[in-house]
Order: structure tokens, then C-alpha cells, then sequence
């Protein structure tokens, strides 16, 4: 097995293996990102996604075109599922400012290639270039309440039998089981047609 693979699968034992905040105990809350579009928004694209995902990088400019060419009729949710290197730290950072991370992810995933680097620098340039202070993302390492969230939306896909990513929902309905579709082009019309119809 290559070095970096059981690097990360000892990351990710550890990561999801760890403690709930405060001693064992889950908290009252998840922490949870803003919906991108209205909150009450018909229609919703839930994703568990990762953030190194080659797949994921497809899924997520195809859904916001959809969300902005919608406007008020759709929103995404994001769910983290950190099943590619480098580490779920990666999906921690991205939770440093709540009202910054749709642009953080985006920005991020434009960072193609570059997820062999230390993500704490990779994460803290990333938010230099949507002026997010390094020291409020290196803050997040700490804050036990961001790592339970990537942890419970971890085995939550695993429960959902979520196998790769991304793994996309409307409605109960398992959008990508096989993964995404080659035809990306094919993929956003049904999409669309999926809005159109429930207007």
C-alpha cells in the first residue's frame, strides 16, 4: 500500500475514532454552512462531497450554474465526506468562517492539483485570496464542534451507503450511484429538467 494512503487511513482512524466535544458528550448542535442560494428555496441538491475529489471539482460549478440560473428556486447543501487525500483537516478549514465558505470551497476547488502540499498552508492561501485571515483558519483546528461535524457527516455517507463522491441528492432520490455521468453536459439538462418540473 503506498505510503500516502495509509497515511491517510490512519488520519482518518484517528480523526473519526476521536472523541465527541465536551468529554463524550454530542453537542445540542452540528455546526452547518448556509445553504448556497435561499434557505427556503422549493428545491434542494444536498452533496456529500470532498474537497480533493477530482468528481466533486465537476459536480459543484454544474449546481451552482443551476442555482444562479434558478435564482430563488434552488439551494445546495454541502456534506462533507473526506474519502481522498490529503485529510479531512482540509474540510475543517473550510468551516472557518461560515459566511466565507461557499467561496472558500469554490476557490478551492480551483486549486486542481496542488493537494499534495501541507493543507494548512494550502488552506491558509486559499483564504488569502478571499480575505479570510490565516488566523481564524488555523483557529479551526481546535474547534472540536467543526471536527464532529466532518465526523458525523463522514458516517452519515457511510450509513447512506454513499460509496465515492460526490454523492448527490434531490428529494430522497440518489443522483450519481454510480458516480458522475461522462456526459456532463447530458447530466446538468437532466439536472435542469429536474427544476424545470418542479415548478
Amino acid at each position: 500500500m503506498p505510503r500516502y494512503r495509509i497515511v491517510f487511513f490512519l488520519l482518518l482512524v484517528f480523526t473519526f475514532a476521536a472523541p465527541s466535544p465536551a468529554g463524550g458528550a454530542a453537542p445540542t448542535e452540528m455546526a452547518r454552512m448556509p445553504a448556497y442560494g435561499p434557505q427556503d428555496a422549493p428545491l434542494t441538491f444536498t452533496v456529500w462531497g470532498s474537497l480533493s475529489c477530482p468528481f466533486t471539482r465537476q459536480l459543484m460549478p454544474i449546481l451552482k450554474r443551476i442555482a444562479d440560473d434558478y435564482e430563488g428556486m434552488v439551494n445546495i447543501e454541502w456534506r462533507h465526506y473526506p474519502i481522498h487525500p490529503p485529510d479531512p483537516a482540509l474540510h475543517v478549514y473550510s468551516m472557518a468562517d461560515p459566511s466565507r465558505f461557499w467561496d472558500f470551497l469554490f476557490a478551492l476547488l480551483d486549486k486542481a492539483g496542488t493537494f499534495h502540499r501541507d493543507t494548512g498552508a494550502l488552506a491558509v492561501e486559499v483564504g488569502q485570496g478571499i480575505e479570510l485571515p490565516a488566523e481564524k483558519i488555523r483557529a479551526t483546528q481546535e474547534n472540536d464542534q467543526l471536527w464532529y461535524t466532518v465526523k458525523q457527516d463522514f458516517l452519515a455517507a457511510k450509513l447512506t451507503g454513499i460509496r465515492a463522491t460526490p454523492g448527490l441528492f434531490h428529494n430522497g432520490y440518489f443522483l450519481t450511484p454510480n458516480g458522475m455521468p461522462q456526459n456532463l453536459k447530458e447530466f446538468e439538462g437532466i439536472l435542469r429538467n429536474i427544476v424545470e418540473k418542479s415548478q
